[in-house]
């Protein structure tokens, strides 16, 4: 997975703007 894929993906959960910053893995599965 390229690094501008994974900013793509956080924006697209709204994980970015949630947490405003880049959360770890398991933030993402919860």
């Amino acid at each position: 997975m390229t690094l501008c894929l994974g900013i793509s993906i956080l924006h697209h959960y709204g994980i970015v703007e949630r947490f405003g910053h880049f959360p770890h893995r398991n933030e993402i599965l919860e």
